[in-house]
């Protein structure tokens, strides 16, 4: 009986102990035409040129807000590494260092930062690029624009979300 008690005990004990290496979770809080959406189902890349050099060129993130829509950034750079800074967004111009793309999951509608008449949009601030956790945490606002010449302001936030793929 008491084996018993000790062996509940230390069971207890173990379970109740945290992971202290566990990550916290990715989320991307967006607001969009007046209305709150959240998803942790999120990751990003750092894209590469092809071999031989692997030159970084820029940086993506999905969040994914199924079955609704999905939320695309890219930041592009000119010869660097991607770390955290502020990128413009910028629209109308054919080299864009920054975009934001709302795209509709069951109509294939999109908005995009690309399609706004104005040279700069809005930004993509990353405030923080952790390359050794493999993390990346920051906010972005917008104008974008759809069919129609509709034009959204689209503004939100993202915090630990994964670098996969690196």
């Amino acid at each position: 009986m008491m084996r018993c008690f000790i062996i509940s005990l230390l069971l207890i004990v173990v379970a109740s102990c945290k992971d202290d290496d566990s990550k916290p979770e990715a989320r991307v809080n967006v607001t969009f035409d007046g209305e709150e959406f959240s998803t942790s189902d999120a990751d990003s890349y750092i894209e590469k040129a092809p071999l031989p050099s692997q030159v970084e060129f820029g940086w993506t993130l999905t969040a994914r807000y199924n079955p609704r829509f999905i939320i695309h950034l890219s930041v592009g750079t000119q010869g660097g590494s991607v770390n955290a800074g502020t990128f413009d967004v910028q629209g109308s111009l054919p080299y864009s260092t920054g975009r934001v793309d709302y795209v509709f999951n069951q109509f294939g509608g999109r908005y995009s930062s690309a399609a706004a008449p104005q040279p700069v949009a809005g930004k993509i601030v990353i405030t923080e690029f952790d390359r050794e956790n493999k993390l990346v945490s920051g906010n972005f606002e917008s104008t974008i624009w759809g069919i129609g010449n509709i034009q959204k302001f689209i503004r939100g936030e993202f915090s630990h979300v994964p670098i996969v793929g690196n």
